[in-house]
């Protein structure tokens, strides 16, 4: 009897944990930061429909490999790609200039998931230009290259 009791046991916290993984609401989805400027935060909007988001740039030695894609997406639907099998030639995406006021503490947040198999590492630059429209200070957050999956 306390074997049968013990199998029951096993059976239902095995069921228990199924319908836990079943029920199991989606991943959570990257929200905006409150009081967030940036146009087109999402990357959903394409007003000209040329399959390029408002407000971003395909570019790199090779803008061919710069895809907007609904693949790996952690917000919305949309991410950017770059489908890099060249280690000689890179793509990068590039926003327009966005005009903020000085003397403001800005947080910068967004999600990357990267595969880098051949080449490295990868990295996402922050570019400030005066009023003038010159380039003033960068700051660069580099991955490594070596690395085969990961999150940031």
């Amino acid at each position: 009897m306390l074997q049968l009791f013990a199998s029951r046991r096993r059976f239902l916290c095995l069921l228990t944990a199924m319908l836990s993984l079943v029920l199991a609401p989606p991943l959570l989805e990257g929200g905006l930061l409150p009081g967030n400027l940036w146009p087109n935060p999402t990357l959903e909007a394409d007003a000209n429909s040329d399959g390029v988001p408002d407000f971003w740039h395909k570019g790199g030695s090779s803008p061919a490999i710069d895809l907007w894609t609904t693949s790996h997406s952690v917000s919305p639907t949309h991410s950017f790609q770059l489908n890099d099998t060249n280690a000689s030639a890179y793509g990068e995406w590039y926003s327009d200039q966005l005009s903020i006021p000085g003397g403001t503490n800005y947080q910068l947040r967004y999600n990357l998931r990267y595969i880098v198999t051949n080449v490295g590492p990868m990295r996402v630059t922050v570019n400030f230009y005066d009023v003038a429209n010159t380039l003033f200070s960068s700051v660069s957050y580099s991955l490594p290259g070596r690395t085969t999956s990961g999150r940031k």
